[in-house]
């Protein structure tokens, strides 16, 4: 008897700190805001959305960098606003891609391109002394660095803005490797883009739909294998860009396609981590399908983080509108709770990694 009551205290006990689905599905969920301030009407609600559970992630964006004491303002406000982590984001490759800049005070980063003309280990030192401000400043995760293949060298989006390493493989993987290695040290997680590969293309999938079908090569997959493994991918971030060899039916991206995601990533690479959508405001995404549909397709591809800095059909907040399409879904059949289970288990094993 006494044994018996004592697994039932262990089993209430281990129950008791069970997620609720609505706990889980706020995981998933990662949103920008408006303004420069914690005072914002925008940051307000998005403080609200993370103490309630409903968001897991916030990404800031160049409108929402003013100084570093304002910028160390608000990720304070957000990672104060819950008990567990929160996962706050920005892009910090170096180059044209930098949010936060030298008259602030952060270091100054080049791009991808020019750090191949530094040995691997000098490339180490910039990245690292660029990690350690952005632990400073408040952030815990860094979207880079890019893996694309410089392939097309008139590409608007990678190429033209110096994002790539280069054209090879192992060299574009060795220093990516250099970059999550630094911020490793530093506290700070990194994500691998553009998932299949974003160098071929001849068009920006920021501003509408993308078609890589004719131009993309397999080799485009090598330096996600590298880093895969090599333990060296925290976050994989999927391209909203359409491939035909990826595409579950007719004209559907990379970001929301199973094919690509669950077969190709998880199932031919055999990465186990946490995937993370690119925004879900791009053109390529928000002129072909609603918000809507987007996310349930994306979810149900195998998509953990859904990323959206903007919706204008949203009602009330960001954040909880995200948090509601979702839970609607899974109480229409649309997406199963497994899913939502699956994605909050491997964001909280990411999360549990973070200092």
């Amino acid at each position: 008897m006494r044994k018996l009551i004592i697994i039932l205290m262990l089993f209430f006990t281990t129950s008791s700190y069970a997620a609720s689905l609505d706990e889980m599905i706020g995981q998933m969920v990662l949103v920008g805001f408006d303004g420069k301030s914690a005072d914002t009407l925008s940051a307000k609600a998005l403080v609200k959305d993370i103490a309630a559970g409903k968001v897991g992630g916030v990404l800031f964006l160049g409108h929402n960098i003013g100084s570093q004491a304002q910028v160390i303002g608000l990720t304070n406000a957000f990672q104060a606003a819950s008990a567990s982590k929160t996962l706050l984001t920005i892009d910090q490759e170096g180059g044209r891609v930098t949010r936060l800049k030298p008259d602030i005070g952060a270091p100054y980063l080049a791009s991808a391109k020019q750090m191949t003309k530094l040995s691997k280990e000098a490339a180490h030192d910039k990245y690292f002394e660029t990690a350690q401000y952005l632990r400073k400043v408040g952030f815990n995760v860094n979207f880079g660095p890019v893996v694309d293949l410089e392939v097309n060298l008139n590409n608007p989006v990678i190429a033209k803005l110096e994002r790539s390493y280069g054209a090879q493989p192992l060299q574009v993987s060795q220093y990516a490797f250099m970059f999550v290695d630094a911020h490793h040290r530093a506290g700070v997680l990194t994500a691998l883009k553009h998932f299949p590969g974003h160098g071929s293309s001849a068009q920006d999938s920021h501003t509408g739909f993308v078609d890589i079908s004719q131009s993309w090569r397999v080799q485009e997959l090598d330096p996600f294998g590298y880093m895969i493994g090599w333990q060296a991918a925290d976050m994989v971030m999927i391209a909203h860009v359409f491939l035909d060899s990826m595409s579950d039916d007719g004209k559907v991206p990379t970001s929301l396609s199973r094919k690509a995601i669950t077969d190709v990533l998880r199932g031919q690479l055999g990465y186990e981590g946490v995937v993370v959508s690119d925004d879900m405001a791009m053109g390529a995404i928000a002129k072909n399908f609603t918000a809507q549909v987007a996310i349930v397709k994306a979810i149900n591809a195998g998509t953990d983080l859904l990323m959206m800095s903007y919706n204008k059909d949203a009602k009330g907040s960001l954040g909880a509108w995200v948090h509601g399409v979702i839970k609607q879904a899974v109480a229409a059949g649309q997406i199963e709770k497994q899913t939502i289970i699956n994605a909050y288990n491997r964001i909280q094993s990411l999360k549990n990694r973070l200092p």
